[in-house]
């Protein structure tokens, strides 16, 4: 299932949400803009399974990339700007082998810039996150996760986590309050 260089605009519910049964998603090099909910949803049950998210540019929107209830995805090279949150995850169950690298967040309206809930083995690294309204990164409930590499500026707070089993290393931090 491929989703390649579009522009997807001014939409009212998700910019793209893959069918539930879809399995090897590939979404890049779009543009998703002016949505009402998340630019990218990623939700399945039990799970979006193997997909990449890449090189995409999202802006103005409810949520940039929201993963539910998926497993073995992979968010790299998006630019995200101005949308309520910035790359998110959140679920009843457990979401797992979730890495997100080399990603742009500038600018959140209402939430975190990276925000994961119930991640269970992943990676965030390399990410720029500026200017958040809330948290740079937030992981909670969850386990074995390692956080390195990231440059967080102008944030509320710049990382947290509540995760067991966690490595938060080599990341910048700056002007958080």
């Amino acid at each position: 299932f491929t989703i390649v260089n579009n522009i997807i605009e001014n939409c009212d519910d998700d910019g793209v949400n893959p069918s539930t049964d879809s399995e090897r998603i590939i979404i890049a090099n779009n543009i998703i803009r002016n949505i009402t909910n998340d630019g990218i949803h990623l939700a399945r049950n039990p799970g979006t399974l193997n997909a990449v998210v890449a090189g995409n540019v999202i802006s103005g929107c409810g949520g940039g990339i929201g993963i539910f209830k998926s497993d073995t995805i992979t968010i790299v090279g998006n630019v995200l700007v101005n949308n309520g949150v910035g790359i998110m995850g959140r679920t009843s169950n457990d979401i797992g082998k979730i890495i997100v690298k080399g990603n742009v967040i500038n600018g959140t309206t209402t939430g975190n810039g990276i925000d994961f809930t119930y991640l269970n083995v992943g990676e965030i690294s390399d990410n720029i996150v500026l200017n958040p309204a809330g948290w740079g990164i937030t992981v909670n409930n969850a386990d074995k996760i390692i956080i390195h590499g990231n440059y967080v500026y102008n944030a509320t707070r710049g990382i947290y986590t509540t995760a067991s089993n966690v490595k938060v290393v080599g990341n910048i931090v700056r002007d958080a309050s």
